[in-house]
């Protein structure tokens, strides 16, 4: 096993602490690579690593890509330790500070805090809509409910439905049969299901959480107001924006979920969240388009 050495304490807590700095997306995808270098000090996924040198450092550095990162780092076998210089989160070109401005002029309401941190399962979810699963009870089955119930699975359906309307991705239509509602989605919500490309629907739909009132008021909090993101801030956000404040057992998810999916738009976007030990810190850099 490898030892793993860092260049800065703020370097060490990045890809220490996943909590705080990964999205689901991240951590998928950043997590085996972390753990075959612990293991074998060389990664073997992301198509392997270029090399080069730096000044300062003895061995050769190798610079790994991936799709949501860019890691920097040396490995020195003969006393087997892997030793971090750079890391980089991948990020898409999205306006973001003009979806913050525009939060003024939104009329204040009570909003569905999401009980899903995943963006992927959201954009399955869309994509599952759009291919004919339309009630609640269909998308929950399709969503990977294995309630015996229908309203136990419908339940799950609405965890979906519930935030992709307040997206304005999906609308509920009523119905007077014996099924409560049915989905459809809007226009912005069809145009994310026809994008044949990944990252379009990635940036797609990063563009369209940029424009859900809890987490404008979030990322304006730690980007211009310079308070850290952390559990309270969130929490308390959540009790300001919503009826009940979602207490009981769902506050917690809820939190997390928001806070998943703050760490994945502000990569996405490439907004400088203010997070624990690290203010003010850009850690994103632009993917490079072809045309």
């Amino acid at each position: 096993m490898y030892k793993f050495e860092y260049a800065s304490e703020s370097l060490r807590q990045i890809l220490s602490d996943q909590d705080t700095f990964w999205d689901p997306e991240l951590q998928q995808e950043l997590q085996p690579v972390l753990r075959q270098l612990k293991e074998t000090g060389e990664p073997n996924s992301c198509g392997g690593a270029d090399f080069g040198c730096k000044i300062g450092v003895s061995e050769i550095v190798y610079e790994l890509k991936g799709k949501a990162f860019k890691l920097v780092y040396a490995t020195f076998s003969a006393i087997k330790v892997v030793k971090f210089y750079e890391f980089h989160q991948m990020s898409h070109s999205i306006d973001w500070e003009a979806a913050l401005d525009v939060l003024e002029n939104k009329n204040q309401k009570e909003y569905s805090i999401p009980q899903i941190g995943d963006p992927k399962k959201f954009l399955e979810a869309i994509d599952a809509v759009h291919q004919g699963v339309v009630t609640p009870r269909d998308l929950g089955i399709k969503m990977g409910s294995l309630a015996k119930k229908d309203k136990d699975k419908a339940r799950r359906g609405y965890y979906y439905g519930d935030f992709l309307e307040e997206l304005d991705l999906l609308e509920v239509v009523k119905t007077s049969s014996r099924i409560p509602c049915i989905y459809k989605l809007t226009v912005k919500g069809e145009l994310i299901a026809k994008t044949a490309d990944s990252s379009t629907k990635s940036r797609l739909f990063a563009e369209a959480l940029l424009g859900f009132p809890p987490l404008q008021i979030i990322i304006t909090t730690t980007t211009r107001g310079e308070q850290q993101l952390t559990s309270e801030l969130i929490e308390q956000i959540i009790h300001q924006t919503t009826e009940d404040g979602c207490g009981g057992t769902t506050k917690p998810r809820r939190a997390g979920s928001l806070r998943s999916l703050v760490n994945w738009v502000s990569r996405m976007a490439g907004i400088p969240i203010c997070r624990k030990g690290q203010e003010g810190v850009q850690l994103y850099i632009p993917y490079i388009y072809a045309d």
